[in-house]
């Protein structure tokens, strides 16, 4: 992994009993298990993933129906348009709710 770049982010969202996750780098490694725990305490997940390869298909094999793997290029704003509308429309109003970010960048050289 020489020279290998990675950003990881997730956002967990609490509406009073439902919990919201929000994972990128869902194809391997600690997005993986982080959707993977989500599902895992009933959350809806919605996991990115930037191509559909086996990791993927494993949290589509593994998880509940509360999972949503969604391929994104978080490079490409047109795409993160998309998926944010798509999250905000099945999101609808809720009225208040909390929050929780968590942040993983590392380089590997």
């Amino acid at each position: 992994m020489e020279n290998e770049h990675f950003h990881l982010t997730f956002v967990l969202i609490e509406f009073g009993p439902i919990l919201l996750s929000i994972t990128t780098g869902c194809n391997s490694g600690f997005g993986k298990a982080a959707a993977k725990y989500f599902d895992s305490i009933g959350a809806y997940v919605f996991a990115i993933c930037y191509s559909g390869d086996s990791g993927e298909h494993e949290l589509i094999a593994t998880c509940s129906g509360k999972l949503t793997p969604i391929q994104l290029d978080i490079t490409k704003d047109d795409q993160v348009r998309k998926v944010a509308r798509t999250v905000r429309g099945m999101l609808g109003d809720r009225g208040e709710f909390n929050l929780g970010y968590v942040e993983q960048d590392s380089t590997s050289t």
